[in-house]
């Protein structure tokens, strides 16, 4: 399968790192998914994609901008196609697709900025994704509890299927996003009642990392923790019906002041059930 361009990317990456932003608004514990209208498609059906940030599964759909990403692609077995879109369309993407299979739709962010100027906010974002120990790291380095910024990335999957579930196709490592959660089995085969799930960082397995799961079923939104394995495995409960939500944060320092860290969020979105209790029209 064709990886996500490094030489695109980097020649994107370059010429929109001017439009990086400064986040001050939201917390730094939000998430970013792509949130499909449909689990399972019958061929030739609209599927629709809106561009969520918020928390629990509950965010204000975001409309496309091309400023904002340097790779939204739609990959189906071995094929990987940009995903077009008008600038300011609302969901972000709409597409009819005709073939059988599985279907990824992903895209990874340019880098945005967030300045740290409450107290104690970093250190809530720490033990809300796992990263606790960063902490005394961040003591360590002499830097202050506020004044600083973080720069985050984000690293978005979703998944569909489209026609009846054959073969042993599944999601795999798409390559090109820094942070990526890959679910081993696909998520529509019948009977399930667990998904074994991979993180990747950077292409290596990534071990002891903090996933969190959420599901949403009607207005009830749950959220577990869980722990990869040596191999960067973990193994996700499947609760029935309803909207599913993969989410792991990586962190690494910076000394780019105001720069003192950098995290990669990445996600990974399906739906479980019948269509009538699908949505994200816009």
């Amino acid at each position: 399968m064709k990886r996500f361009s490094s030489i695109q990317r980097a020649v994107r990456f370059c010429a929109r790192a001017a439009l990086v932003c400064l986040v001050a608004a939201p917390l730094s514990a939000h998430e970013f998914w792509i949130d499909v209208s449909h689990g399972v498609a019958d061929p030739g059906a609209e599927v629709t994609a809106a561009l969520r940030v918020g928390q629990d599964l509950k965010g204000a759909s975001h409309p496309y901008l091309s400023a904002r990403f340097t790779d939204f692609v739609l990959v189906h077995e071995d094929n990987v196609w940009p995903v077009a879109g008008r600038e300011g369309d609302r969901p972000g993407a709409t597409i009819r697709p005709t073939e059988p299979g599985l279907y990824i739709i992903a895209q990874r962010s340019v880098p945005f900025l967030l300045t740290y100027d409450e107290p104690g906010l970093f250190a809530k974002f720490l033990d809300y994704e796992g990263l606790s120990p960063f902490l005394e790291d961040h003591r360590a380095r002499g830097l202050p509890e506020t004044g600083f910024a973080e720069r985050y990335l984000r690293h978005a999957k979703a998944l569909f299927q489209v026609g009846p579930v054959e073969g042993a196709r599944t999601d795999r490592l798409l390559g090109g996003l820094e942070l990526e959660l890959v679910a081993e089995t696909n998520p529509f085969a019948a009977g399930l009642t667990e998904l074994p799930a991979r993180l990747y960082d950077n292409g290596a397995p990534a071990a002891d990392r903090q996933v969190a799961l959420f599901h949403r079923a009607g207005e009830q939104v749950g959220r577990t923790i869980h722990q990869t394995d040596a191999a960067g495995r973990v193994i996700l409960p499947l609760r029935g019906p309803g909207e599913y939500l993969l989410s792991s944060v990586s962190l690494s320092p910076r000394d780019e002041e105001p720069v003192a860290w950098q995290s990669e969020w990445a996600s990974l979105f399906f739906r479980l059930g019948p269509d009538e209790q699908n949505g994200a029209k816009q």
